[in-house]
């Protein structure tokens, strides 16, 4: 099981889930050849940005708020998880 116990991937969770904030990303990748899990990256960029920061060389999660509309009144938020492992 990965090891997540740095209190910044907790922090950066909140972060994302909490719709006052700007951040909607956080990507986590492996410390080297360990099983323990860092906060990579940050960000409000959303999809694009956080493209834009993954490397190709190593594994990772990413965590994000999707904001999405069906019309002018409705605005919902949604998270995705995904898992990137390039091997």
């Amino acid at each position: 099981m990965a090891d997540v116990s740095d209190p910044k991937i907790d922090e950066a969770y909140q972060d994302v889930r909490d719709d006052k904030t700007e951040t909607n990303f956080l990507i986590l990748e492996y410390e080297g050849r360990t099983d323990k899990l860092v906060l990579a990256h940050t960000g409000s960029g959303g999809l694009t940005e956080f493209r834009d920061l993954l490397s190709d060389d190593n594994a990772a999660y990413v965590y994000a708020r999707i904001s999405y509309a069906n019309d002018k009144e409705s605005k919902r938020e949604k998270f995705i998880l995904v898992h990137l492992d390039w091997s």
